[in-house]
């Protein structure tokens, strides 16, 4: 943790971390669950609340490198190179358990992510983003991202990544709906 926040602020700061959880995680799932009831009624609402149940439950367990598998990327070697050592540092100046894993996918758009836990996690960019950004600016977004897993927020982002998923799909089911009741 940083020096500079004293025990109260970051028990506050916890707190409003919890309180954001929560709220996310509560409007999705109050999302899910009447989009569910509107299209299938009881047996719909029930099978939302069993699917938040077990996307909560299980969302710590896959794997970084399932996820990984998801999106194509290829493992980037710990070697000696200016990225390894940079990862190496940011890893150790936020006093992470172990090193995450780094992958690259190949895509031209500008992105990274981190999945995991602080134990075991891993880091992905795309080659667009290798390609276009400055090693600085690299250097940013990969402390962005370590700072996401010191903080334990994957979990959130993993549930609230899920969540959209499944109501996404409902969504485009109920558009269908509403126009063939329309004609």
């Amino acid at each position: 943790m940083l020096k500079s926040l004293n025990e109260k602020a970051l028990k506050r700061r916890q707190q409003d971390n919890l309180i954001q959880t929560i709220l996310l995680l509560g409007g999705m799932g109050i999302i899910l669950a009447i989009t569910s009831y509107l299209l299938w009624g009881l047996l719909g609402l029930a099978f939302s609340f069993v699917a938040i149940g077990l996307i909560t439950s299980f969302s710590q367990r896959i794997p970084p490198k399932a996820i990984m598998k998801l999106y194509r990327a290829t493992p980037l070697p710990h070697d000696n190179s200016q990225l390894s050592r940079v990862v190496d540092e940011l890893t150790n100046r936020a006093h992470l358990p172990s090193r995450p894993e780094m992958y690259v996918i190949p895509s031209g758009t500008l992105n990274a992510f981190a999945s995991g836990t602080r134990e075991r996690s891993a880091i992905a960019v795309t080659e667009g983003l290798l390609r276009n950004l400055t090693m600085r600016e690299i250097v940013g977004v990969l402390a962005h991202e370590i700072s996401h897993i010191n903080n334990n927020d994957l979990w959130v982002m993993g549930i609230a990544d899920v969540l959209s998923r499944l109501v996404q799909p409902l969504a485009y089911v109920a558009i269908a709906i509403t126009i063939l009741n329309l004609l």
